[in-house]
């Protein structure tokens, strides 16, 4: 099914008027997280997200490439992180993406290269500095232990 129309029930939106008040703050968390993230994995092999100036990145999610990604989703599962794959499979690859009768996906090498490669850190308004370093730590030593 390429998509559906839904809405909000009376009890999601009540919670959602009470939750957005505080946007603002959870997004300025966010922003401080990713740059204590950026700051504390400057200089490792992997690619890490950056803001275009002018712009305001929220950091819904922070996302990282590295060579092995799935070495690195395991080290940090053994040490107690969840670092997730959100988009396993590239939008073209996906079984709801449009294409005509009998058209084959096209061939986009450079996303499905990318899409095995990234992977996201956790990241949200809760998430405390000292998590933070942890993580980055984590990420650090499984660097030193691949290379």
């Amino acid at each position: 099914m390429v998509g559906w129309n839904s809405r909000l029930d009376e009890i999601q939106a009540a919670v959602l008027s009470v939750k957005i008040k505080h946007i603002d703050d959870w997004n300025d968390l966010r922003i401080d997280r990713a740059a204590e993230y950026s700051q504390l994995l400057h200089g490792c092999r992997m690619v890490l997200p950056c803001v275009t100036p002018g712009y305001r990145h929220i950091f819904h999610l922070y996302v990282v490439e590295a060579e092995n990604r799935d070495g690195l989703q395991e080290f940090l599962k053994k040490k107690g992180i969840i670092a997730l794959t959100n988009y396993p499979i590239a939008i073209h690859q996906q079984e709801g993406f449009p294409f005509g009768a009998g058209d084959p996906h096209p061939m986009l090498p450079h996303t499905e290269w990318h899409v095995d490669r990234v992977l996201s850190l956790p990241i949200y308004p809760e998430i405390t500095p000292s998590e933070v370093k942890y993580v980055a730590a984590a990420c650090i030593e499984w660097e030193k232990e691949s290379a």
